[in-house]
């Protein structure tokens, strides 16, 4: 009989114990998916926090381009391979393609020879008119090739390169937005808009021909087997860069055409 409630007790006992042990495995289970959950949660706030500090920087003012609206894509196919036009008031883009494409940019090169070399009246005008090669050889001196890639790099033209005055060299490059630079610059100088908008010199012709639309005020043209046809256009309301195109002229004129008519 004693040995009969001793093992009573006994069995009693481990019942328990194994309840006990049940109940304290549970107990670990709970605590430890609770320090994951905390584990998990801290992860995630420092992550967000991180994001958000990224964030606020990345909207500062010196990421102006983040903020900026984007151009939707216009339904005039531009037949060359970059092009943009902008408005002159506003400096909005109103069309653009590949504009970051690095491209020969041909006798557009003399828009920047223009700006370093010393003025002449007579080659200016061969140069930029008639696009002559012989008068922008000719206004050449010594150092020239270096001014014109230090200016290319005080107006921001980072991606724009030159090897001679002229433009005849597949090396001198560029895009179209580091033209509309170029361009700008050019504009702050009346004596070479004036040049850039006449039609002939002595027996020289403009080798642009929309200079006989009313709007437009100035323009360059440019060519080269490598770099195709090319124009640059200052009208009254816009700034047009056209590269490499199949042709210069009916490109650029139905683009301004299209967004006049918008």
């Amino acid at each position: 009989m004693l040995i009969f409630k001793k093992l009573v007790k006994l069995n009693l006992y481990a019942t328990n114990f194994d309840s006990r042990l049940k109940q304290k495995t549970m107990l670990d289970k709970v605590i430890l998916l609770i320090i994951a959950l905390l584990i998990i949660l801290t992860v995630y706030i420092g992550i967000d926090n991180n994001y958000q500090k990224i964030r606020t920087s990345l909207i500062s003012p010196d990421n102006n381009w983040l903020k900026a609206e984007l151009v939707p894509e216009s339904p005039f196919p531009l037949q060359a391979k970059a092009g943009i036009v902008i408005d002159r008031q506003t400096n909005q883009i109103l069309y653009q393609r590949n504009v970051d494409l690095q491209l020969p940019i041909a006798s557009l090169t003399k828009l920047m020879t223009a700006l370093v070399v010393d003025y002449d009246q007579d080659l200016f005008n061969k140069m930029l008119i008639a696009s002559d090669n012989q008068a922008a050889e000719k206004l050449a001196k010594e150092d020239t090739i270096s001014k014109m890639n230090q200016k290319a790099k005080e107006l921001g033209m980072d991606n724009t390169y030159f090897v001679d005055t002229t433009g005849l060299g597949p090396g001198n490059v560029s895009t179209a937005n580091e033209l509309v630079l170029l361009t700008e610059e050019v504009l702050k100088h009346p004596d070479l808009i004036k040049i850039l908008g006449t039609q002939k010199y002595q027996n020289f012709e403009n080798t642009n021909k929309l200079l006989a639309l009313p709007t437009v005020i100035a323009g360059k043209t440019g060519f080269t087997d490598e770099a195709g046809e090319c124009l640059m256009l200052v009208t009254d309301k816009y700034i047009s860069i056209v590269l490499n195109a199949e042709d210069r002229f009916e490109q650029s004129e139905k683009l301004i055409k299209i967004l006049d008519n918008q």
